[in-house]
């Protein structure tokens, strides 16, 4: 009958509405899958941006007693004790204690032996981080530092001016030696190099102010 028929009909749209329901859900599920991870990802590299700018604005404005803001790394809360900041790149990055267990170019700008700070005359300051893609590749954009370039470090309520003066490419060996740093205040700064595995890209800076 037209009844049975229209009946059919209905039954059959609702189905079909129903399928394309169930597999829009599938869809977002999976896609949420991946996508949450990659949200709490940002939310937490905004957080990290923020706690850095509210910190180097701290030293900009000469804060006593500026706040150590916290972050987490494996179960754990460390303190930022300074940052790194190089405007043309746009980077800004917290820098954790030398003597810290986050003191690892898997988590954070990595502090690299013998330890030395900013407020050190005649004295040799390295830092390394990752190039490429990853979360923690803060020093990807390095290669396009030049010479004369400023770099900036933060550092118990001071701000530490630096002039890029050299730049090149070594062996990726696992170590660094530095020639010609008697009686000069430098900042050395250690990436990977994206064009080449076997390459470091090395960049000096000595301090100006």
């Amino acid at each position: 009958t037209n009844l049975d028929i229209l009946t059919g009909y209905f039954v059959d749209t609702v189905k079909r509405k129903v399928k394309v329901l169930v597999i829009c859900l599938i869809i977002l599920s999976v896609n949420l899958k991946f996508a949450i991870p990659l949200l709490i990802e940002e939310l937490k590299a905004m957080k990290d941006r923020n706690i850095v700018d509210n910190y180097i604005s701290g030293y900009n404005n000469s804060i006593e007693g500026t706040p150590r803001k916290l972050e987490e790394y494996k179960g754990t809360q460390e303190k930022y004790i300074g940052a790194i900041e190089i405007p043309k790149l746009k980077i800004r990055k917290g820098l954790v204690s030398p003597y810290s267990k986050a003191n690892d170019v898997r988590f954070n700008v990595q502090f690299i032996k013998p330890y030395h700070f900013p407020n050190e005359d005649n004295k040799v300051v390295i830092l390394a981080s990752h190039s490429g893609t990853s979360k923690v590749s803060y020093f990807d954009k390095l290669r396009y530092i030049n010479l004369k370039d400023s770099v900036y470090i933060y550092y118990k309520n001071k701000k530490y001016n630096y002039r890029v003066i050299d730049k090149y490419k070594i062996r990726k060996t696992g170590s660094f030696i530095m020639n010609n740093s008697d009686k000069k205040t430098l900042l050395v700064l250690i990436t990977c190099d994206p064009s080449n595995k076997k390459k470091q890209i090395v960049v000096i800076s000595e301090r100006v102010s």
